[in-house]
């Protein structure tokens, strides 16, 4: 093809260039066969993740972050790496009025849903405060 102009008008194909999937079934018992090979050796294998899922799951209470990346294999199987037991955690910066242990009881009640945190604007003016409800 060496020279060769090609346009492409938005089909589904290219005439005379193989896809994707033409690659595969040619060449589908040989990849299959380096790729049972390297798993069966425990060897890497390329993964490049193009699609991401993110998530938290809750064990007794506790939030724990799912981070879920998705890739084609070599042979155009799908994988998926899920990465688990990441802790949910976040930091917080202690007002200088506040004993960090008074502030660590408010911030408890919030999260649990015993109170919340409002925000409002009155006139331009942002007014924060504490609610029981």
């Amino acid at each position: 093809m060496k020279g060769q102009v090609i346009r492409y008008s938005g089909e589904n194909y290219l005439m005379g260039i193989p896809t994707h999937d033409d690659l595969v079934t040619e060449n589908n018992e040989g990849i299959m066969t380096i790729l049972e090979d390297a798993l069966s050796k425990h060897q890497d294998i390329p993964f490049m993740a193009i699609d991401m899922e993110e998530s938290t799951k809750f064990t007794n209470g506790q939030a724990w972050y799912v981070l879920r990346l998705y890739s084609p294999l070599i042979n155009s199987q799908k994988a998926v790496v899920s990465i688990t037991g990441i802790q949910v955690f976040f930091d917080i910066l202690v007002p200088e009025d506040e004993s960090p242990n008074l502030f660590k009881t408010k911030i408890r009640a919030i999260l649990s849903g015993k109170i919340k945190w409002l925000n409002r604007t009155y006139k331009g003016i942002s007014i924060s405060w504490l609610s029981s409800q």
